[in-house]
């Protein structure tokens, strides 16, 4: 082939590329599926285009993925095309690259840590360090000082939990919390992360980003007068977030 950078060929790397996608190769820049997987080696190093993650070139399925999807205009040439798993690449659905790559470098993380990981272990992936906050009431409103140093006052709302005069009533307020203030609610909701289930959200927050926000709790006050706020609803929605 009268491609550059193609003549170290690694027979047993289990890359393919199908024939409709060689085919659509400029004439100069024809190959075939081994040729191409050493070449995007070569040229762009053995991690996933989309997940970013190390490739085991003698083990994972391999593809050629667009780097500027064709239904953006991207080109089917060496220069547009990068090295993916096949799960990856599989995964991008009508995603461009750039809005799949959070979702899959999320993925791996919690592969790495054993495929199971509750709302705080999960956010570890973005190194947050997780801290005690300040809350107290006063009358009608809330005031509240988060570990990241924000802080403010809110409004106190109040609802009943029934119709009857004698029914219990909760009250609640809405704040925008930093996620190093958040901690998994282990009593209330013991269940673990469903990978798939952050990305049904992840999706559908591109179209629809009015979903109902997640809801934590103060936890009783602790030594120096701090509390916990427990995530006990919404954990699978603030990771998509």
């Amino acid at each position: 082939p009268d491609c550059p950078g193609l003549e170290r060929v690694s027979r047993t790397m289990p890359f393919h590329a199908s024939n409709a996608l060689l085919s659509k190769l400029p004439a100069k820049e024809r190959c075939d599926s081994a040729e191409l997987g050493q070449h995007l080696v070569d040229q762009h190093g053995s991690n996933c285009h989309l997940c970013e993650g190390s490739v085991q070139l003698n083990v994972d399925d391999l593809e050629a993925d667009h780097h500027i999807p064709e239904a953006e205009g991207g080109p089917t040439t060496l220069h547009n095309l990068r090295l993916a798993h096949r799960e990856c690449n599989r995964s991008k659905r009508n995603l461009s690259s750039a809005l799949i790559r959070p979702f899959l470098r999320f993925r791996r993380f919690i592969r790495e840590i054993g495929g199971r990981a509750k709302y705080d272990g999960a956010i570890r992936h973005w190194g947050t360090e997780l801290g005690l906050s300040e809350i107290s009431v006063n009358g009608r409103t809330l005031s509240y000082v988060f570990p990241d140093g924000s802080e403010g006052e809110v409004p106190i709302f109040e609802e009943r939990c029934g119709k009857n005069a004698n029914d219990k009533s909760f009250s609640y307020a809405y704040v925008k919390v930093p996620r190093s203030a958040i901690h998994n609610d282990d009593e209330v909701q013991p269940r673990f992360i469903r990978v798939n289930h952050v990305f049904a959200i992840y999706n559908d927050l591109r179209i629809n980003p009015l979903h109902e926000p997640p809801s934590c709790r103060v936890a009783p006050k602790g030594s120096g007068g701090k509390v916990h706020l427990l995530l006990f609803d919404g954990q699978h929605k603030t990771i998509a977030t």
